[in-house]
């Protein structure tokens, strides 16, 4: 898709994640900073409305978050995760 869009995606292959420290760095106040990246593997399920993206193709995301983010992130995956749970419980 020459942009991107969130509809693009119907599902998460895989998510990776690595914890940061900034252990030295120029800027003193940087230094102690933790933050968490992710590598998340999208398949592409293609959009009625974009007729450029083709189905199957998979894309990795990559996002560096700060602990709160990251939390915030987190939340809503588990929310998402208790809606589609639930609907598939009522189908």
């Amino acid at each position: 898709c020459p942009t991107p869009c969130l509809m693009d995606y119907s599902q998460i292959i895989d998510v990776d994640w690595r914890l940061s420290v900034t252990a030295a760095g120029s800027d003193p106040s940087e230094v102690g900073r933790t933050s968490v990246v992710l590598s998340i593997l999208l398949q592409k399920g293609g959009n009625a409305s974009s007729s450029t993206c083709s189905s199957g193709e998979r894309e990795r995301v990559f996002l560096e978050l700060s602990l709160t983010e990251f939390y915030d992130f987190l939340h809503q995956m588990e929310k998402a995760k208790g809606l589609l749970d639930m609907q598939g419980a009522l189908d």
